[in-house]
């Protein structure tokens, strides 16, 4: 397998905001971080997905509503279950399927340290031409905090003019 395309984003790029705007941080910038590799994947439609949960658990959201519940009477408190920890791999995978109409595997992973080691055996397990791995996580899932996403597109053969071999 070839890791052929990678991605880092710290900050969402203006034409995904409207997409992705009512999710939190980690899932917005994973999304992000996913649609920047596909675009150098063969046939994204086709490529097998893989999505892990952020490591810290929890979101600022869901800490604020834990705070807001013990301190009022519980009836004024909105909760959007899309920040919870929970959904965050789930989601962040679906909405990037959608978008890109893939009909490929996929699977989320949780979010415990390690998690990506499965992946990348997943990666190399794969049958599938093309395999996008992507994750969003938060320094802190208490307060507001600097998120980032990343994305790795691996193939079975190099794309690139500079492959970085994964396996043999």
């Amino acid at each position: 397998m070839w890791l052929v395309a990678s991605s880092v984003v710290t900050e969402v790029p203006r034409e995904r905001v409207r997409d992705v705007r009512r999710f939190n941080a980690p899932v917005q910038l994973a999304v992000a971080a996913a649609h920047e590799v596909a675009t150098h994947a063969v046939v994204p439609a086709e490529a097998a997905l893989i999505s892990l949960a952020p490591c810290q658990s929890g979101s600022p959201e869901l800490h604020k509503w834990i705070r807001d519940i013990s301190t009022e009477s519980g009836g004024s408190v909105k909760v959007n279950p899309t920040h919870t920890l929970h959904a965050v791999d789930n989601l962040a995978l679906s909405v990037f399927s959608i978008a890109l109409r893939n009909r490929a595997w996929a699977m989320s992973l949780g979010g415990a340290a390690g998690m990506f080691w499965t992946a990348l055996e997943l990666v190399l397990e794969r049958d599938e031409r093309e395999v996008i791995v992507l994750a969003g996580d938060q320094v802190s899932g208490v307060d507001a905090s600097p998120a980032v996403g990343v994305a790795m597109l691996f193939a079975r053969e190099p794309y690139a003019d500079r492959p970085r071999l994964l396996a043999v």
